[in-house]
């Protein structure tokens, strides 16, 4: 699998961040399509009364399930809020400012905001 296409591999630099990309696709599938019917059912067993973003383990979760946890946090480091009409929005919590290393506000949150 990892040998160059020319030597008969398929050409993949490594098969942990090969994993890792997939498993992340799966997650973004998760977000992008929520109406999927196997995003329904994990969302049914998994994060009934959340989102995929502050979705936990669980109780005997999954193989797959706690892979695409973890791969959440590869989408984490480059997904952005399109803020739109800013009604979903956490503005202390999620990412969405865009600069060189800041990604969330760094002041505090008035305790009304929480």
């Amino acid at each position: 699998m990892c040998l160059p296409k020319e030597e008969e591999g398929l050409g993949f630099r490594s098969r942990v961040h090969m994993n890792s990309a997939l498993l992340a696709k799966q997650a973004w599938r998760l977000v992008e399509d929520p109406g999927n019917p196997l995003a329904l059912a994990y969302k049914a067993r998994y994060f009934p009364d959340t989102d995929f973003w502050d979705a936990t383990t669980g109780s005997t979760p999954s193989y797959i399930w706690r892979s695409i946890l973890q791969s959440r946090e590869v989408l984490r480091r480059g997904c952005k809020w399109v803020l739109g009409d800013g009604k979903t929005i956490r503005i202390w919590q999620d990412s969405w400012v865009i600069r060189d290393s800041v990604e969330r506000l760094i002041s505090p949150a008035p305790s009304s905001f929480e």
